[in-house]
């Protein structure tokens, strides 16, 4: 299938996997995917871009991402445990990357593939298709995220306050303009 992929599309999955590694994470996942698409070239960062999706907004929603979330807090504090001052707590006493060393799993070196990076990879192949085009670029595979529609990257963009829908409509006629 990467036979396909254009250059620039290329380089987005092996950006995305170097942004795994750079971050200590165990596979990469679509938010890499999106961190390496608006760290990039071509329609697909020019479309993010023109949204308000940028590497700052990426970055950091990806750095946002905590060991237990907003479900586990709540839980916690049924039994009278607050979340919030407990993450206080262990980040005064051991300084702002203590969580990050400490979550299993995560190591410097070579990174695996999330399952759902793998389809949304096969997404992007059959946006390519459905358009009529040769080549996989780096809009298929922002179209491959879109019609997936869950994980990572896709809830960091409708959290930016970007309409998928309009998103997609915005890519696929950049399509026509450069035809």
């Amino acid at each position: 299938m990467f036979e396909r992929f254009s250059r620039p599309a290329r380089e987005v999955v092996a950006t995305a996997r170097q942004e795994a590694e750079a971050l200590g994470h165990r596979h990469f996942g679509t938010e890499h995917l999106l961190l390496a698409l608006v760290s990039g070239t071509g329609g697909g960062h020019d479309a993010l871009v023109a949204a308000g999706v940028d590497r700052a907004l990426v970055a950091a929603a990806i750095a946002d991402t905590t060991v237990l979330g907003a479900a586990d807090a709540d839980a916690l504090k049924s039994v009278g445990i607050d979340l919030d001052a407990v993450l206080s707590r262990i980040t005064e006493s051991f300084g702002p990357d203590a969580l990050r060393k400490a979550v299993p799993g995560r190591r410097r070196g070579r990174v695996g593939v999330s399952p759902r990076v793998k389809k949304v990879l096969e997404l992007a192949l059959r946006e390519a298709v459905h358009l009529g085009h040769q080549a996989i670029g780096t809009e298929h595979i922002l179209l491959g995220i879109l019609r997936d529609g869950s994980g990572r990257a896709f809830t960091i963009i409708t959290g930016a306050g970007v309409d998928p829908v309009e998103l997609r409509r915005t890519v696929v006629d950049g399509f026509g303009k450069a035809a």
